[in-house]
This record gives C-alpha cells, sequence and structure tokens, in this order.
C-alpha cells in the first residue's frame, strides 16, 4: 500500500472482508471484469424498483428514448434558470439538491460496442441533476468521434461550471493501457470551458454544476506500479491491465444556504490502492467548507468506503462520513453491485429525499442520483 502504513480497523477490516465474500458468493461483476451484457431485449426488460426501499427507485431509458431530440430538458432547464439561479429552479424555489455521479464508458452503448457523440448527448440530456460527476470522459479520442464529452455533457445538462482533469493524455494502446503523450503528471492539465478545442486526445474525470463555483481545486494520484489480469470487452480470457493515473476534482459551491464542497474521483481497480486514495482524500479535505460531499466511481463495494472515511478520531467532535446512498448501480443491465458513491460530511441520513438509479442508453454502470434537501439537516450552515 502507498505512502505511510496505518493499522486498518477492525470495522474496515470486517466491511471489506464482507464486501469481497459477497463478490465471490453471490459472483459479483467487477468493473473491469464480466462486462459482456445479455440481449438488448433481457437488458430492456429488466427495469423494477430497487429492494433498497421505496425511496430508491431504478429508471431505465430506453433505445427509444436515448434517440430522441438531443438535448430538449437540459435547453429547457438551463432557459429557465434566471441570472440568481442559486435560489429557484424550474420557476419554484429551489429546496432540494441533485447530484448525480455516472461512470460514461467513454459513452459506449454495450448494445453495439459504438461511442456515438449523439447518443451520449440524449442519454445526459434525461440525467435531471443540479451537480453531475463523470468519470471515463474522452476529449478528442477517434474512438468516441473526436467529442469533447465534458463540454458536451455540459451543453446537453445545462451545467456552465465545468472542470475536465486529464488522468491521461494519449491515446488507448493496442491491448490494454495507454500509449502517452506525456507520461509526466505534471504535465496533465486541466481544461475549462474557455479551451474548448484545444489540447490533443485525453481521458479523465469531469465536474460540472449549475450552480457557481467559486473555488476549484485537483490533487492528483500515480497509478499503481502494477497490472491485474483482467477480462476486456472484445478479447477473450484474461489480459493483463495496468492501473492509471486517478485524481480529485474539487468544488467550493454557492448554495442558497451558503458555500459547500462537492469532491469527484475515479479511484483504483487496485485492491487497497484504492482504499489509500480514499483515506488520503478524506484527510485533504479539512480546509474545505461544509457540508461536504464525495462522489464518483470508488471501485469498492458496499459499505467498504463509508468504512474507509466514517470516522476521524473519537468523542462529540469525531468527523463523521455517511454513504447517502446504499443501492446496486453496476452492471447497468443488471445491477448487483455498488461501485458508484456518494458520502456526505456534515449531512444527516434524514435530508436524503430520494436516491435514484438512472439505466442510461451507454456505459456499463447506471447513473446514481441523490435528492438532498436544502435544510433538515441537508446543506445548511
Amino acid at each position: 500500500m502507498p505512502g505511510r502504513r496505518e493499522a486498518l480497523p477492525q470495522d474496515l477490516l470486517d466491511a471489506l472482508g464482507g464486501g469481497l465474500r459477497a463478490l465471490e458468493e453471490q459472483r459479483l461483476p467487477h468493473p473491469l471484469i464480466d462486462a459482456m451484457p445479455p440481449a438488448v431485449g433481457d437488458r430492456d426488460a429488466e427495469a423494477g424498483t430497487s429492494r433498497a426501499g421505496a425511496a430508491k427507485a431504478v429508471t431505465t431509458r430506453s433505445a427509444h428514448s436515448r434517440h430522441r431530440r438531443p438535448g430538449r430538458r437540459a435547453g429547457r432547464t438551463h432557459a429557465r434558470m434566471s441570472a440568481l439561479g442559486l435560489r429557484r429552479r424550474y420557476g419554484r424555489p429551489m429546496r432540494t439538491l441533485r447530484i448525480a455521479t455516472f461512470n460514461l464508458l467513454h459513452g459506449m452503448d454495450l448494445a453495439d460496442g459504438v461511442a456515438a457523440p449523439e447518443r451520449l448527448r440524449a442519454a445526459l440530456a434525461d440525467l435531471d441533476a443540479d451537480i453531475v460527476a463523470l468519470q471515463e470522459v474522452d476529449r478528442h479520442q477517434e474512438r468516441s468521434g473526436g467529442a469533447d464529452q465534458a463540454a458536451l455533457a455540459a451543453e446537453a445538462l445545462g451545467m456552465p461550471q465545468w472542470r475536465f482533469l486529464a488522468a491521461v493524455h494519449g491515446v488507448p494502446a493496442p491491448v490494454s493501457g495507454w500509449t502517452e503523450d506525456d507520461p509526466d503528471p505534471d504535465g496533465r492539465r486541466v481544461y475549462t470551458a474557455d479551451e474548448q478545442g484545444e489540447g490533443g486526445p485525453a481521458y479523465g474525470i469531469a465536474l460540472l454544476s449549475r450552480l457557481p463555483v467559486s473555488r476549484w481545486r485537483i490533487r492528483r494520484f500515480p497509478a499503481a506500479p502494477l497490472s491485474l489480469p483482467l477480462r476486456v470487452q472484445g478479447r477473450p480470457g484474461l489480459t493483463r491491465v495496468p492501473d492509471e493515473p486517478r485524481g480529485v476534482l474539487a468544488a467550493v459551491v454557492e448554495g442558497p444556504a451558503g458555500p459547500f464542497t462537492v469532491l469527484a474521483a475515479h479511484l483504483s481497480f487496485v485492491p487497497g490502492w484504492n482504499i489509500s486514495q480514499l483515506a488520503r482524500i478524506r484527510r485533504s479535505t479539512a480546509d474545505l467548507p461544509g457540508p461536504q460531499l464525495l462522489l464518483g466511481d470508488f471501485n469498492l463495494p458496499g459499505r467498504v468506503p463509508q468504512a474507509v472515511v466514517g470516522r476521524r478520531g473519537r468523542g462529540a467532535g469525531a468527523v463523521r462520513w455517511r454513504s447517502l446512498a446504499r443501492v446496486p448501480t453496476y452492471p447497468s443491465y443488471r445491477p448487483r453491485v455498488q461501485f458508484d458513491h456518494v458520502l456526505g460530511h456534515g449531512i444527516g441520513r434524514e435530508a436524503v429525499r430520494r436516491t435514484e438509479v438512472v439505466r442510461l442508453g451507454v456505459s456499463d454502470h447506471c447513473a446514481l442520483v441523490v435528492e438532498i434537501a436544502m435544510d433538515a439537516g441537508g446543506l445548511t450552515r
């Protein structure tokens, strides 16, 4: 494990052990293993309500809905937002905030393996949220039609505030991994809305917001110095896949009741390395305003993330992070395990009004949407 060695608390060991046992006993999939979907008809027939409870719904966007006119909802939403859009949504007072995280698999449709910009635009237009974290985002890659997917998402969602953090500058390697143009971590750029069309091919994460952002911050993590034998779509057997550099995007958002912080991350698939990255994120947030939200694809199952960041210290002053959604998100055609998470610090569970898992027309992950009250223990100072 990278960095300083620390003794892991027993509740973390229990959670990690339980998560790994669940993967083995129930044959739950890994995000890079068992990624092959069933027939399209089977996938579309499996819409239903999550076992996690009535407040947690599974929504399916059908093949017909994803090819409708792109961006209609996003365009209407953006047009309705006034200059003081902090306090209003859809012409009404803004009493809740909708947070979403989505690993979009560079916009690839599992039914045919195509990553077309118009499909991604239509899928994202159905994602009704105020703040969105995206993982596995392409920028100017041939495999996804050369699109700047972060800019495309911002347009489809009506979100003028966004950043794209490149984990890799380069193109996919012939077998697995990446052929990098610039392997220097300090050379990996953060792109803004004013830099559309600039730079060569890249791949990374994005964070988008309809609300004003007063401050942005990033943190980078090196790739794990090893590869794992994984099943890669389109290749027989197992392929050794190297890890890739990771990063975190943080935004201080100006909400109706004051500033709060949103952090977006895509963590390593290497066991132990992802736990260390998550713990280091937790330790780096002390100087950022609360309440705080941490969301993304952590490549950690179930309750493991909360066990990693759930407590810091003892007594009444201890910092407590909570999982705000406990629902399977992967694979998209039959969700059985949760790799995508929304964690909150300074946000009570009673503030969560709704949790929704949305199957869009692209990716092997579902989008996870959490609706949070702006009061009653929610995003208030």
